[in-house]
C-alpha cells in the first residue's frame, strides 16, 4: 500500500505502549523499504506482501484497520471495502486517508486514466474520496460513517520538475501510467503535472 510504512510507522509507535500487535500489507508492485526501517528504529511490524483484495488475514482479526492512500487504488473498490470490513472486529475501527477528485492528485488520476492505455478499466483512484461513492460502497455493516476534508501540503526535498521525475521512476501507478504512452503523451502528462497546485484535499473516511 502507498505510505504502507508511514502508517505503520506511526501506529506502531503510538500503540507499542499498549502492547498492539501491528501487521502491515505492502504491494506486491512496489518494494516496501518497512521492514528495514522497522528493524533499524526497532518497531515490530509484521509486514507481508498481498492484495487489497484478497487479505491475507483471518476474519474479525484486527481492532483498527488503516488504509492511507492505498485501498484507494484496488480495481474493484467494491471487493476491497468488503475485505476491510472482514478483516475489522465486530466494533472495530476502519481509518482511510484518500485522494478527492478535485485535489492535485485526483486530477492527476483523472489525467492518468484518461490518456493511458491499461490492458483492463480501472477506477479513478480519487473514487473513494468522493463523499457519496464513499457512502454508497460502505452503507452495509458499519454502525458509525464519519468523514472529514483536509489540506495536504506535500513538500518534497527538490524542485517540481525532479518531483514529477522521482514519481516517475519509484510510484507504482505513474510508472504504468509512463509505460503506456507515446512520446507525445508522455511530454504532455509531465506538462500537466508541472502545471498542478502543489495542494491535495483529503477525505478521511
Amino acid at each position: 500500500m502507498c505510505s504502507t510504512w508511514l502508517a505503520a510507522r506511526g501506529i506502531s509507535r503510538h500503540c507499542a505502549r499498549r502492547g498492539c500487535v501491528v501487521s502491515a500489507l505492502t504491494s506486491r508492485i512496489t518494494s516496501s523499504p518497512g521492514p528495514r526501517r522497522a528493524a533499524a528504529e526497532g518497531l515490530r511490524i509484521d509486514f507481508q506482501e498481498g492484495d487489497a483484495e484478497a487479505l491475507p488475514f483471518a476474519d474479525g482479526e484486527f481492532d483498527l484497520v488503516v488504509s492511507k492512500f492505498g485501498v484507494m487504488f484496488a480495481p474493484r473498490p467494491d471487493v476491497a471495502a468488503a475485505e476491510l470490513q472482514r478483516v475489522t472486529k465486530r466494533g472495530g475501527q476502519i481509518a482511510l486517508a484518500n485522494w478527492t477528485p478535485e485535489g492535485s492528485s485526483g486530477k492527476c488520476s483523472t489525467f492518468s486514466k484518461r490518456t493511458c492505455r491499461h490492458r483492463r478499466r480501472r477506477p479513478v483512484a480519487a473514487g473513494l474520496g468522493d463523499e457519496a461513492t464513499v457512502r454508497s460502497r460502505l452503507r452495509h455493516g458499519f454502525a458509525v460513517l464519519r468523514l472529514t476534508r483536509c489540506i495536504a501540503l506535500m513538500h518534497y526535498p527538490f524542485p517540481l520538475a525532479e518531483t514529477v521525475e522521482f514519481f516517475r521512476q519509484y510510484y507504482g501507478p505513474t510508472r504504468r501510467a509512463f509505460a503506456s504512452l507515446d512520446p507525445p503523451l508522455k511530454r504532455r502528462c509531465v506538462e500537466t503535472w508541472l502545471n498542478f497546485k502543489p495542494r491535495t484535499t483529503l477525505l478521511k473516511p
